[in-house]
């Protein structure tokens, strides 16, 4: 399928890729904050002990598990920094990918187009460049090399190492609260069923009409937490037409 005529994911999708069938790969196709490209996560069960999964786990194949050349794409970012494919010559394609670690996004955003503004993946990176500048400008004339950098240049590069941390731990909450979202709604959904043929043939006309009110509460209970396990999946939400 061309990707261009390819409907937007509703959810991660788990795609095969070549030469591990069975090794967890999802996802998520023309995401709101990415339309022209697509977002790549490992999941956390997968098995890293697969013989030969170094040479098969690869940009280049995860792009190539969705039917386009890698040569075709404009790039991709991940870790904060975004690299351009250079028509599928760019030898990065071919290193193997690192596995998922609680202090990371690991997540890896393929441009199909380029995008319209060259920013990294991770929003804490440009941030944390511009906070290294600022703090080096002041005093980078009147340094020589060897030079230990002032107190002023140390107190800050230690603030922003605390900000990093709290940044990190503030990240961890957020997958930890994902998944707790996941089974809620699970257990929302298995509460919100029919009566059975026993529970239908004992019941009293007032019961099934309590009934029908439980299961409708239900439901507008699974609408919400779809609407949040959406919001933390794109990471914004709107409210226009609300």
């Amino acid at each position: 399928m061309e990707f261009a005529r390819r409907q937007p994911s509703q959810t991660w999708e788990l795609i095969p890729l070549p030469g591990l069938p069975d090794f967890p790969v999802w996802y998520w196709f023309k995401p709101p904050a990415l339309p022209h490209g697509f977002s790549v996560q490992v999941s956390p069960e997968a098995d890293w002990a697969v013989p030969g999964l170094e040479q098969r786990l690869t940009l280049r194949n995860l792009v190539a598990a969705t039917g386009l050349d890698p040569a075709a794409v404009w790039g991709w970012s991940v870790f904060g920094q975004t690299f351009e494919s250079q028509q599928g010559r760019n030898p990065y394609l071919d290193s193997p990918l690192p596995p998922p670690s609680p202090d990371y996004d690991s997540t890896v955003h393929v441009y199909v187009e380029a995008p319209a503004v060259a920013a990294p993946a991770d929003p804490t990176a440009s941030s944390m460049t511009s906070a290294f500048d600022a703090a080096f400008a002041e005093t980078a004339e009147d340094q020589t090399v060897g030079t230990p950098p002032p107190a002023s240049t140390a107190e800050a590069l230690e603030r922003i190492e605390v900000d990093w941390v709290a940044a990190r731990e503030v990240e961890s909450d957020i997958v930890r609260l994902r998944k707790s979202l996941d089974d809620q709604r699970a257990r929302v959904k298995t509460l919100n069923r029919d009566f059975n043929s026993d529970e239908r043939v004992h019941s009293s006309p007032q019961d099934k009409k309590d009934w029908a009110a439980a299961r409708r509460a239900l439901h507008e209970c699974e609408l919400r937490i779809a609407q949040c396990i959406k919001e933390s999946d794109i990471g914004y939400a709107t409210k226009a037409g609300q």
